[in-house]
C-alpha cells in the first residue's frame, strides 16, 4: 500500500545518543512517483562501534502535498507507524 500511494507517505529516521562519527550517514533514499523522498530503502554508512536509540516513523499525508523540507512533526501528516529501538553498531 505504501508504494502504491507513495506520494502520501514518507519514512523518517531519527537517532538519539548515536554520535555522528558512529553513524556517518543515511542517504540514497528511494523516491515516490513524484521524485520526493519516500525512505522505504536507504543506504547506511557506519564508521565506529557504539549505539543508542533509533526511531523509525512512517508518516501519512492525507491531502498529499509532501515536500522535501517538511519537518517530521508537520501539521500536514501524522504517524501511522512509530517504532523506537536500540541500535548497536559493531
Amino acid at each position: 500500500m505504501v508504494q502504491r500511494e507513495s506520494d502520501r507517505y514518507r519514512v523518517y529516521y531519527e537517532a538519539y545518543g548515536i554520535e555522528p562519527y558512529q553513524l556517518k550517514r543515511i542517504d540514497e533514499f528511494d523516491t515516490d512517483k513524484n521524485g520526493m523522498t519516500l525512505g522505504l530503502k536507504s543506504v547506511w554508512q557506519t564508521s565506529f562501534y557504539g549505539g543508542g536509540l533509533f526511531r523509525l516513523r512512517l508518516r501519512y499525508y492525507p491531502a498529499g502535498g509532501k515536500q522535501e523540507a517538511d519537518p517530521i512533526e508537520s501539521d500536514k501528516s501524522y504517524s501511522v507507524v512509530d517504532v523506537p529501538f536500540n541500535l548497536r553498531i559493531r
